[in-house]
């Protein structure tokens, strides 16, 4: 509050979450696999650039509610790269 002159009431800090540095990592192999499957579609000029979109979206979706493991976060993170991949393009979520 004294450096940024407010009162911030996101869940995380609501909740008094740990920095990312401190948060579990989380089920890592599966974390793996989504880099593999996201790095493959890109290789191949985004062919299946929905099929990618949806399945990262349907794991960001069931994501728990509670604290964000290390995994949760970066694969929301993939997710926000991957819209931003369509640029101007109005895309189906």
């Amino acid at each position: 509050r004294r450096h940024y002159h407010f009162t911030c009431k996101c869940e995380a800090c609501e909740n008094n979450w740990p920095l990312f540095e401190c948060l579990d990592n989380g089920d890592t192999e599966a974390y793996f696999k989504l880099v593999e499957l996201v790095k493959k579609a890109l290789e191949d000029d985004m062919k299946n650039y929905q099929a990618v979109l949806d399945h990262v979206k349907n794991i960001v979706k069931n994501s728990p509610l509670s604290e964000p493991s290390k995994v949760d976060v970066n694969t929301k993170r993939i997710f926000c790269d991957l819209l931003k991949l369509s640029g101007n393009n109005i895309i189906n979520l």
